[in-house]
């Protein structure tokens, strides 16, 4: 589905009266840009798309800049994943590598 670049711009920066966020993680980054993976809700579906915004100040470009003004969304759905966590007198294993030891004994 295609929504246009201006909604897409105001849900990054929290200005959207059309679209819902429900999550905008950064999947990557290099010296000139940040790429990030934003997820949305609209009127009752989920949907996906990419964008990248400069890195620093000299690389001033803000989220689908150089995009068409209608960009084409991904539909997504939600699913549920289990998961086991392992505390110890209450407090969470912080370490990657005691979840690591721990599934290894599982």
């Amino acid at each position: 589905m295609k929504f246009k670049k201006e909604d897409l711009q105001n849900l990054v920066y929290d200005e959207s009266t059309v679209l819902t966020k429900i999550r905008n993680k950064q999947v990557g980054s290099g010296r000139w840009d940040i790429q990030y993976v934003l997820i949305f809700k609209f009127e009752g579906h989920y949907y996906r798309t990419d964008y990248s915004i400069g890195a620093t100040e000299q690389q001033d470009v803000t989220a689908f800049e150089h995009d068409a003004d209608m960009i084409d969304c991904i539909e997504v759905w939600p699913y549920l994943i289990d998961k086991v966590a392992f505390t110890s007198n209450g407090d969470p294993f912080n370490s990657l590598n005691d979840l690591e030891r721990i599934e290894a004994l599982l």
